[in-house]
C-alpha cells in the first residue's frame, strides 16, 4: 500500500488578494490571483464613490484578502501620512468585514514604482504592486522558516 505524503496547505494559495497604496487623492490598486504573482491593476479617486467602486471590484474579482500599505517614516515612526491610513484603514475592516485585511509597510514603495515606470500615470498601481508582492513574499518567506530581512 502506497502512502502519499501531504503537502503543508500555503494559506495565501487560492485567495485573491487586492493590494492598496492609499493617498489622498488617489488609491492604487494591486490584484494577486490565488495570491500568486501581483499585478498593478487600476487607479481609483478617493472620492465619495471609492468604497461603491471598490466592493464592485472585491465581489467581481472574489477578493478574501486586502494588503493596505502602512506609510511609516524612514524611522519607524509614526506621520501624518501614518495617522490618516490608519483611519483609512479602520474604515476598510469597518465596511468590509467579511475580509481579511492587512497592513505592510510600504516604505519607499512609491519612489521604486517611480524608477520601476518613471513616465507613467500608473505609479500608484504600481506601488500597490510592490506592497502586495512584499506582502505575498514575506508570507511564503515565513511559512518556509526562510529568514527575511526588511
Amino acid at each position: 500500500m502506497e502512502h502519499k505524503k501531504r503537502k503543508k496547505k500555503d494559506n495565501n494559495r487560492g485567495i485573491n488578494y487586492l493590494g492598496i497604496d492609499y493617498g489622498k487623492s488617489k488609491i492604487g490598486l494591486a490584484f494577486a490571483p490565488k495570491g500568486l504573482l501581483a499585478t498593478g491593476f487600476l487607479i481609483l479617486p478617493n472620492d465619495k464613490n471609492f468604497l461603491v467602486n471598490l466592493r464592485k471590484i472585491i465581489q467581481e474579482n472574489d477578493i478574501r484578502g486586502i494588503v493596505i500599505g502602512m506609510p511609516l517614516s524612514m524611522n519607524g515612526q509614526i506621520s501624518l501620512s501614518t495617522k490618516n491610513a490608519l483611519r483609512f484603514i479602520a474604515g476598510m475592516r469597518k465596511n468590509f468585514s467579511g475580509q481579511k485585511v492587512f497592513t505592510y509597510d510600504e516604505r519607499l514603495s512609491s519612489k521604486e514604482a517611480k524608477r520601476n515606470l518613471p513616465s507613467s500615470k500608473f505609479d500608484d498601481a504600481e506601488a500597490a504592486r510592490i506592497i502586495l508582492q512584499g506582502f505575498l513574499d514575506k508570507q511564503k518567506h515565513k511559512k518556509e522558516n526562510i529568514p527575511y530581512l526588511l
